[in-house]
């Protein structure tokens, strides 16, 4: 018995602790930036050589505020720097300079971040901040896209579009953000991330669409889409938006962080494509809003 108690104990001890994955994004001030934690990230040795066995919880929120005060004072206290992270790369470091919030629910920081994260049209580039949590070295491969992906981006997502019937009318005008160019499986071939939204002036109906873009060396396929129709509310809106990428498991398959937007509030998701080519959504949590 104390044998088995004690084999209890030594379990508990050694168990990791799980750590916490950031997304850097716009603070609520002007150019201010903040961070807000996605998930509680888990590895633990996986089944080959070099890879790890991850598992997601969700962290603590802001509409609960015994847990949030325990997290920010762990998380949040004054000058405690995390490392940024660009496309899984090392970027920099992130300082906590105050909490702050991001809606009426939030659990936040505002922080400085060194050197400063590339903006374009107007718009701070996301990233992820980590502390402890090991993410192995590697180099910074992903980019904007030149102009030849970014028209294949727009081509594909015109066509997508017009097969769930939106009217070619709308193209001229759709918008389009979050555009990537990565190499998200490691066969040494780029792949283009990008989000649409259509919008019918005379219908007030929107569209938006998420995509990924696998490259083939002749041209790309779209590989993972997301797709929200127009709907009578602005509050049953969803859109989905790119945070970033990164090798969580570390087994040369990056996942591919977003935020799932609502009216008013949004939430992250984590995807994955596994080695059978299908993706799969392996966690959603977290988020603020109201």
């Amino acid at each position: 018995m104390l044998l088995f108690a004690a084999g209890l104990l030594a379990a508990a001890i050694s168990a990791p602790e799980p750590k916490v994955l950031f997304s850097i994004t716009e603070g609520s001030e002007s150019n201010e930036l903040a961070m807000e934690p996605v998930a509680m990230v888990t590895k633990v040795p996986g089944p080959c050589a070099g890879c790890w066995k991850v598992s997601f919880e969700e962290p603590a929120r802001g509409d609960q505020p015994d847990d949030a005060k325990e997290f920010a004072e762990q998380y949040y206290v004054r000058g405690r720097t995390y490392r940024v992270l660009v496309g899984g790369a090392e970027f920099g470091t992130a300082r906590v300079t105050k909490e702050t919030s991001l809606g009426c629910v939030s659990l936040a920081a505002s922080v400085d971040v060194v050197p400063s994260l590339p903006r374009r049209n107007n718009y701070y580039r996301h990233g992820l901040a980590v502390g402890s949590l090991h993410i192995a070295a590697r180099k910074l491969v992903r980019r904007e896209p030149t102009a030849a992906e970014e028209n294949a981006l727009w081509n594909l997502a015109e066509r997508l579009l017009r097969r769930r019937g939106v009217p070619a009318s709308l193209f001229a005008d759709m918008e389009g953000g979050g555009f990537l160019s990565a190499d998200l499986d490691g066969d040494g071939k780029r792949d283009l991330i990008g989000s649409f939204q259509a919008h019918n002036s005379k219908t007030g109906a929107e569209y938006h669409l998420f995509l990924i873009a696998m490259g083939d060396g002749t041209g790309y396929r779209p590989d993972y889409v997301l797709y929200d129709p127009p709907h009578s509310s602005e509050n049953a809106i969803e859109s989905v938006t790119l945070v970033d990428t990164i090798d969580l498991d570390e087994d040369g398959i990056d996942e591919v962080v977003l935020s799932r937007d609502y009216y008013e509030s949004h939430a992250f998701e984590i995807v994955k494509r596994g080695p059978d080519g299908k993706w799969k959504r392996v966690y959603r949590g977290g988020g603020s809003g109201c």
